[in-house]
């Protein structure tokens, strides 16, 4: 079945619209990082042993679907991929999402479209949403000795 014109240029914009959000998101973090390493403040120390107060558990006694997400994303940035859905799956998914979608959209646009690249799907966050709930439900319960 032959998509409309219009079905196209939408897939396109949505593309590109993506693919300069996860641009911007990358820019942003480079300046956060200079401006770290300026400051004297090693921004990859994130994995020590100070963590932050979740005011969520503190005022249920549960882990939040965010509990652990600083400490998955930094072991996710040294390359320890285990210990990342270890902390929190959810952080892992997202930023793997968005390592693939980021390098596949470069080598479309390098390409010049001979390679399509990785598409939006609804499906992703239907993905990452029950990813969410399932750690969610795990934590908490070994947390409160569940199973």
């Amino acid at each position: 079945m032959k998509k409309s014109r219009i079905t196209l240029i939408r897939e396109m914009d949505t593309e590109k619209g993506l693919y300069i959000i996860g641009l911007c998101a990358l820019a942003v973090g480079l300046v956060l990082y200079l401006a770290a390493a300026v400051l004297g403040i090693d921004p990859f120390n994130i994995l020590g042993e100070r963590r932050a107060i979740c005011a969520f558990y503190m005022l249920t006694g549960w882990y939040c679907p965010g509990c652990g997400g600083t400490r998955a994303f930094g072991y996710f940035l040294h390359g320890h991929f285990l210990k990342s859905i270890h902390f929190n799956a959810f952080v892992f998914y997202i930023m793997a999402c968005y390592v693939i979608f980021m390098v596949s959209q470069t080598i479309r646009m390098i390409s010049k479209n001979r390679y399509k690249g990785i598409a939006f799907h609804i499906g992703y966050i239907y993905i990452g949403v029950a990813i969410a709930v399932l750690q969610f439900v795990i934590k908490n319960g070994h947390l409160h000795s569940w199973f």
